[in-house]
């Protein structure tokens, strides 16, 4: 009878530990085929980008092929948003100058049934060139104050990274620290040295009637 017991708790407790890690495991990586990308975008609010795995300085002007853009305080802002596309303003500040593009992108959907949400995005520039494949990997459940997207250039290597990370936080919660969940995916999901994009100070020198 002992031995049953004991046999019993050890189940108990290994079906205990089994059920913890899935639930660490899902919080890393809340990769589930029920990511969607439209959730992510539909917003007012402006996406900045927090952070990057790569360093922009060898990333190309993708208005005029030349390297050597050394960005910061970049975000989005949603002109409007379908089904099938999203067309935005993109911002950011070179040399302390603040840029604005308008971009489209096409949502992508990983089948041809529409069972699944779609988690892809490629970007078109104004010449209606290919610029780079953008795909949610992490969003933080309901609120999707804190996405992150695997990044591939669709004109030319930019990185010796097999891989770019980008963190996207909506304007709302982007002065806090990035969720727990958020910062653990990008942490461990996102090789390569770490940049930070955005600081305080992007706010404080925007200015809502430069928008296009």
């Amino acid at each position: 009878m002992k031995l049953i017991l004991v046999l019993k708790l050890a189940i108990v407790s290994l079906v205990f530990r089994l059920s913890k890690g899935n639930e660490i495991i899902q919080e890393v990586s809340n990769f589930d085929e029920q990511l969607d990308i439209l959730q992510v975008l539909n917003t007012s609010e402006k996406l900045w980008l927090y952070k990057e795995s790569y360093n922009n300085w060898n990333r190309p002007n993708l208005q005029n092929n030349k390297t050597g853009l050394s960005y910061k305080c970049l975000n989005f802002h949603k002109m409007s948003l379908s089904t099938s596309q999203y067309n935005f303003t993109e911002q950011f500040k070179d040399d302390d100058v603040w840029q604005y593009v308008n971009y489209t992108a096409n949502i992508v959907y990983n089948d041809t049934s529409g069972s699944h949400p779609p988690k892809s995005m490629e970007v078109f520039d104004r010449g209606g060139q290919k610029t780079e494949l953008m795909t949610l990997e992490y969003t933080e459940t309901e609120s999707h104050t804190c996405s992150v997207f695997f990044v591939s250039s669709l004109r030319a290597a930019v990185t010796r990274d097999s891989q770019m990370c980008e963190m996207y936080i909506r304007d709302s919660a982007v002065d806090s620290e990035p969720p727990s969940g958020c910062e653990a995916f990008f942490s461990n999901r996102c090789q390569g040295t770490k940049f930070n994009i955005y600081s305080r100070t992007c706010k404080n020198t925007f200015s809502e009637n430069n928008l296009l």
